[in-house]
Order: structure tokens, then C-alpha cells, then sequence
């Protein structure tokens, strides 16, 4: 459902300047499907596609918004493995809507650093939507770069364990 840390409004709105709109929506109801199809005028094909995690990544255009499928790595501490995670994106120029299926703690920390300092929220979300977009997946990328950075050092520790006689083990 539709997140809003801001403004509580009928169909709550994250604000992120006069100008500029951001919708965070995790678990997409039929009602914030209904929300993105008034607010973004998109396809109907990419509606349904915003109903579930999709199988592919993508970037595509539809007249004045930009449609983006980013999967990214992501590590279940409960099944002790990397698993992909989605975050879909529409973008217009004065409107942001962020689609995820599940928590994802850099989106989480992200909004939650835009709504500690006043100063910080303008100075970090930029003044056009592709500045926030832009903001958004830094920070998620920063994160990202932690969990590949922890992937690659088992990695390692698994090679150095079977070029050391271990491979049985392994």
C-alpha cells in the first residue's frame, strides 16, 4: 500500500518539494494501481506488470514517462543467501512513484534521511525528478556495493579453501 511519511492526504502523497511528488508504494492494492493509471497515464500492460515482481530488468518510455525494472542483490538473513530484489520506477517530470514488493531497508533510510533535516531534503533530492531519481539509486547502489562487497569475500574464502585441498569440503 501507498506510504506516506509526509502529508496524509486522500491518496497520501510524499512531497518532496513544491514542485516535485514522490509515491512510495509497497505491496501495490488494486486501489494504488487505480493511483498510478490517473497519475502517470501509463500502459495498461505495464499496470499489470506493477500488480507482481516481474521476470526481467527494463527501462522504457511511454510519451512522458520513464518506466525502469531494477533488480537488485539482496541478502535473506533468515535463508542465509542473495536473492534478487525489484523496485519499479515511474517517473514524469514533477512525479516520482517507487514500486517494491517488499521492505528494503536503503529506500527506508533514504526517506527517512530526507525527512530528518528540512535543509538536507532539498539539498539531497535535487530540483528535478531525475535529481531524485538520480539521489535515490545512489544510495540504494551505495547499499548494494556493501552486499556485493560481502558476497565477494566469500568467494574468495570458498576458492582459497578448495585450491587448498579443501574442494571435498567445498
Amino acid at each position: 500500500s501507498l506510504i506516506s511519511a509526509w502529508y496524509p492526504l486522500i491518496h497520501p502523497v510524499q512531497t518532496i518539494k513544491e514542485n516535485i511528488a514522490w509515491h512510495d508504494i509497497l505491496s501495490p492494492t488494486p486501489e494504488d494501481i487505480k493511483f498510478l493509471k490517473q497519475r502517470f497515464n501509463v500502459h495498461p500492460v505495464i499496470l499489470e506488470e506493477l500488480k507482481m515482481p516481474s521476470a526481467r530488468q527494463k527501462v522504457e518510455i511511454y510519451g512522458e514517462v520513464l518506466y525502469l525494472v531494477l533488480h537488485l542483490p539482496f541478502f535473506d538473513p533468515e535463508k542465509r543467501t542473495s536473492r534478487p530484489l525489484e523496485i519499479d520506477i515511474l517517473a514524469k517530470a514533477d512525479e516520482v512513484a517507487t514500486v517494491r514488493y517488499e521492505e528494503f531497508e536503503p529506500i527506508d533510510d533514504f526517506m527517512k534521511k530526507c525527512e530528518a533535516l528540512p535543509g538536507l531534503k532539498n539539498q539531497c533530492l535535487g530540483a528535478t525528478s531525475a535529481e531524485f531519481i538520480y539521489r535515490l539509486v545512489q544510495n540504494v547502489f551505495d547499499y548494494i556495493h556493501r552486499e556485493l562487497h560481502h558476497i565477494s569475500e566469500k568467494i574468495i574464502k570458498v576458492e582459497d579453501a578448495v585450491f587448498s585441498g579443501k574442494e571435498k569440503e567445498m
